[in-house]
């Protein structure tokens, strides 16, 4: 669970400064090292230390789409889902990348799915996420219920088509997905104007 807030945390962070695909300011050092040193450890190593290249590689922008792409293929749940988590933080995924991201989609973990989904919202198979989305906004585990409401949180516009479909889970049984559903709602409510 530390593993997890620690990346999350990581990943927020990097992503909130990140480079993003066709981003000519993409670093040539991320914490003293370079893009290839990051890729191989993504790819092979120690299973905390891939997770952590993972969290980093999307600092280096488009450049990073293959090493995730290929780790988006792996074995361990985890990986594949710190994979795709990078693939939404490079953004304006290539036609190469699609493929890959889409048959996610049907992988046998359901929290794969939702970081697939979310790295496909806003392109060109929307509404494939969308759908994924929307069923598992159903899933028997609040967790997964609990991402998909984030994942629709950070996706903001790109996700207010989904609205009426996930508008139930404010009434969910889980108190954190009915809060991250209030959330997303109060996010897709036009501005208020200010009265004197």
């Amino acid at each position: 669970m530390r593993l997890a807030i620690s990346l999350a945390l990581v990943l927020l962070i990097n992503g909130a400064a990140g480079a993003r695909a066709g981003d000519d300011a993409a670093p040539k050092l991320v914490m003293d090292r370079d893009f290839a040193a990051w890729s191989e450890e993504a790819l092979a190593g120690p299973r905390t230390r891939r997770l952590t290249a993972l969290s980093v590689l999307p600092e280096f922008g488009a450049a990073a789409v293959e090493p995730l792409v290929t780790a988006a293929a792996d074995e361990d749940a985890a990986v594949r889902y710190w994979a795709l988590t990078g693939l939404r933080h490079v953004g304006n995924l290539p036609k190469s990348a699609l493929a890959t991201v889409t048959g996610s989609l049907a992988d046998p973990s359901p929290i794969v799915h939702v970081a697939a989904a979310e790295a496909l919202l806003g392109g060109p198979r929307a509404a494939d996420a969308g759908k994924r989305l929307i069923e598992l906004s159903g899933h028997d585990d609040f967790r997964i219920r609990l991402a998909v409401m984030w994942s629709l949180v950070r996706a903001g516009d790109d996700a207010r088509v989904l609205w009426p479909d996930v508008e139930p889970c404010l009434g969910d049984e889980n108190t954190y997905v009915r809060n991250v559903a209030r959330q997303f709602q109060t996010a897709l409510e036009p501005p208020q104007e200010a009265t004197e």
